[in-house]
């Protein structure tokens, strides 16, 4: 996918700090969180359970069998089997319009038993994730063993009524592994496009 300069830029800013865990990618977590009176620059939009911590995959829809698991150290993922999918309606607090924002989504994958991948879809949708307007979305590598950072950038478009931002994450590896998912972040930044 290509991206405006502006679009880069703006992300490379506003997303200053390294996850722990992940790689030395910008870490959204310590971007402001979005309000209702509107921000012109990039803050994070309400996601429910994003690390996955209330143990119950609290706030998201589910597909297949994806679970809850935990690391050694007692951190939690979303563990999804292959065909498995997690989706979520993000309410937009803001009073930016989304045909004048784009979005960032991004997570950490780990592959279990070998390489897999995760399809990621962005969409516009009501609060109960119908009345789907497509954003688009790209398939992630799930690298075996090794967190990396899956990232996908849209443009919003024009939407009636209270739009969300629904996102939607399928473990569809070739391979049969089983997907962890964790740390799921969405940005919403104003006056930019992911071209």
């Amino acid at each position: 996918m290509r991206y405006t300069t502006s679009t880069a830029a703006l992300f490379a800013l506003c997303l200053v700090a390294a996850p722990v865990q992940a790689s030395t990618s910008p870490d959204p977590s310590r971007l402001p969180a979005c309000t209702s009176a509107g921000n012109d620059d990039a803050c994070r939009l309400p996601i429910r359970d994003g690390d996955f911590s209330a143990g119950a995959l609290n706030g998201w829809q589910r597909q297949g069998l994806p679970v809850v698991g935990y690391d050694a150290s007692g951190n939690a993922y979303a563990a999804l089997p292959v065909g498995a999918a997690i989706s979520q309606a993000v309410g937009i607090p803001t009073a930016n319009l989304p045909q004048d924002v784009a979005y960032a989504i991004r997570f950490r994958v780990l592959g279990e038993s070998a390489d897999g991948s995760i399809d990621v879809r962005v969409a516009l949708s009501d609060d109960n994730g119908n009345q789907k307007i497509d954003l688009g979305g790209t398939t992630v590598r799930a690298v075996r063993g090794e967190w990396t950072v899956g990232e996908l950038f849209v443009t919003g478009k024009q939407y009636g009524g209270a739009p969300h931002v629904h996102i939607t994450l399928a473990n569809d590896s070739a391979s049969g592994t089983q997907v962890q998912v964790d740390d799921v972040h969405v940005v919403e930044s104003a006056g930019v496009e992911a071209g």
